[in-house]
C-alpha cells in the first residue's frame, strides 16, 4: 500500500474541521472498508496507535453518513496548519505537580499561560521549555530527565 499519497487526510484533522466526535469517527470508520476508505500510517508503536488517514473516497462517505455538508471542506483541509511549537521560560510551580506556570513571548511582551505535564519535579525556574499547543490548553512539549537539565 502507497503511505504516501498526496491528497489524503488525518483523522484529527478531519475531526477538527468537520467538528465529528472522535467515537463518531471510530464508529463510521468501522463501517467502512479499511484501504479503500482509510487506513493506518505505520510508525514505531503497535497497531491500533498508529495515526488514522482517510482517502478523498473515504472523506466522501463519512461525510455521507455524518451528514456534513461542506463544499469548502477540502479548502479548510488545506488550511489546517501543524499545532504551534513555541517556547516558554518557566515561572512558578504548583502544589499540583501536572501544571507550572510559564511565560511566552508575544508581540506586546510575556503572556503567563498554565502548562500541563507528566511531572514538574525537574522543571526548575527560567527553564525554557518547548510547548504545544491545540488551541485549548498548552502543553509541555520535552520534559527533562534530570532537574533543569534534558
Amino acid at each position: 500500500m502507497d503511505y504516501g499519497r498526496n491528497m489524503d487526510y488525518s483523522e484529527t484533522d478531519l475531526i477538527r474541521v468537520t467538528g465529528i466526535s472522535k467515537q463518531q469517527m471510530r464508529e463510521i470508520r468501522k463501517k467502512l472498508e479499511e484501504g479503500a476508505h482509510w487506513y493506518r500510517k505505520p510508525s514505531k508503536g503497535p497497531k491500533n496507535l498508529w495515526p488514522v488517514f482517510w482517502t478523498r473516497a473515504g472523506v466522501d462517505n463519512l461525510c455521507l453518513m455524518a451528514g456534513v455538508d461542506n463544499p469548502e471542506l477540502e479548502q479548510e483541509l488545506a488550511a489546517v496548519e501543524p499545532p504551534k511549537q513555541v517556547e516558554g521560560i518557566v515561572k512558578a510551580k504548583f502544589a499540583n505537580p501536572r501544571i507550572i506556570a510559564c511565560d511566552i513571548v508575544r508581540d506586546k511582551g510575556y503572556e503567563r499561560v498554565n502548562v500541563l505535564v507528566k511531572d514538574s519535579r525537574n522543571f526548575v525556574l527560567g527553564m525554557v521549555v518547548p510547548l504545544r499547543s491545540d488551541g485549548k490548553m498548552w502543553v509541555a512539549a520535552k520534559h527533562p530527565r534530570f532537574g533543569g537539565r534534558w
